[in-house]
């Protein structure tokens, strides 16, 4: 009989177990060895955000997560916007990490059930999907894998498509998260 042994490391001085999941056949003769598993980080949105008269994209006030050199994420995100009916929105990926792979799938909904998908492979990337006949809300569904070369943070970075003095919110509950793979 295989018996697992689950422990979690919450306060470790060592930022790579922090939070970690380990698991352990303690059924083998060596007692087993500790295996890491996928800890998943989640970032919530608790307030609405924003802006007005702008293209310029602009660093999300809660979507920021920290991520470790030499790891690799499982990253995955719902997001809602509310936009003027004409002046549509962008998203884009940044932060202070660097990053060997980055592919996440963006797919972008509105009210009137149009929807664009887009490739993000690199901070910087845009994508944007622009209203017509006022469709107002924007749902944005990303998943992807990413491989981080260089510690930082990862957040989402949003606007306006095309400028209006209407304003771009993005909504509160609007939420990303990481998992670390193995």
């Amino acid at each position: 009989m295989t018996r697992v042994r689950v422990q979690t490391f919450e306060d470790s001085a060592d930022s790579a177990v922090t939070g970690d999941v380990f698991l352990r056949d303690t059924a083998s003769s060596t007692g087993g060895a500790w295996t890491a598993v996928g800890a998943a980080t989640s970032v919530y949105k608790t307030a609405d955000e924003s802006v007005t008269s702008s293209t310029t994209l602009q660093n999300d006030d809660h979507l920021t997560i920290s991520v470790l050199a030499g790891r690799r994420y499982f990253f995955s995100g719902v997001l809602f916007m509310h936009v003027d009916g004409t002046s549509g929105s962008k998203l884009s990926i940044g932060g202070t990490a660097t990053f060997t792979t980055m592919k996440i799938q963006a797919s972008v909904w509105d009210s009137l059930g149009a929807r664009d998908t887009f490739r993000i492979t690199g901070t910087g990337d845009v994508v944007f999907h622009t209203s017509v006949g006022g469709a107002d809300d924007h749902y944005y569904e990303l998943q992807g894998a990413i491989e981080v070369n260089g510690a930082g943070t990862i957040l989402v970075q949003w606007a306006q498509n095309s400028s209006n003095v209407n304003a771009c919110t993005m909504q509160k509950a609007s939420t990303i998260i990481l998992t670390r793979m193995t």
